[in-house]
């Protein structure tokens, strides 16, 4: 990436378990430390019993806030896609990030992802 890149959004898979959400707010905690504007979108709500992860609006649901979501993706100078290897697990928004040309940065664990972003750590 270049030193073009100021603001992200960081998307973990649909249904968001424990490692989606620790790492996307993870993620974001280094990001927006590092002098990043950085946010976070799950798809749908997660478990009640992960929501000491997250605080005041992190995450936002993009259930809950599809316009505000919209707007922070077309903002966004890169996207970090987490824990998944197949764009169908970004549930409503595929279309709609599919259309997007920002650069991806996908970081997995699962082999074999089935697409091939601009940057990819999958082990």
């Amino acid at each position: 990436m270049t030193n073009e890149v100021k603001r992200v959004v960081i998307i973990p898979h649909v249904n968001p378990d424990g490692d989606a959400i620790g790492s996307a707010i993870g993620l974001n905690c280094i990001l927006n430390n590092a002098g990043f504007e950085s946010d976070v979108i799950v798809l749908n709500d997660f478990p009640s019993y992960l929501s000491w992860l997250g605080s005041d609006g992190v995450p936002l649901i993009f259930d809950q806030s599809a316009e505000q979501c919209h707007k922070l993706i077309d903002q966004a100078d890169a996207l970090f896609f987490l824990d998944f290897n197949d764009v169908k697990s970004l549930g409503k928004l595929e279309e709609y990030l599919r259309a997007n040309s920002k650069p991806v940065v996908l970081i997995d664990h699962h082999p074999d992802p089935a697409f091939k972003p601009e940057y990819l750590f999958s082990d």
